[in-house]
C-alpha cells in the first residue's frame, strides 16, 4: 500500500533576517515532521495547512 503524500504550507520567517516579512513555503511530504525538517534549519515556521498532493481523480 502506498503512503499518502500531502502538500504542507507554512508561513515562515528567515532566521538570519528576523525583520524580514513572512513568506509562504510549500513542500510535499508524508507527514508534518518531514515537511518541517526541510526548512527548520533556516526558517521559523508556523503551520498553515495540509492539502492532498497530486491532481484530482
Amino acid at each position: 500500500m502506498a503512503t499518502s503524500k500531502f502538500t504542507y504550507v507554512f508561513a515562515a520567517i528567515n532566521r538570519h533576517l528576523p525583520k524580514s516579512r513572512p513568506v509562504m513555503l510549500r513542500t510535499i511530504a508524508t507527514d508534518e515532521k518531514s515537511a518541517r525538517e526541510r526548512y527548520e534549519p533556516d526558517y521559523d515556521l508556523i503551520f498553515s495547512c495540509r492539502l492532498p498532493a497530486g491532481g484530482a481523480k
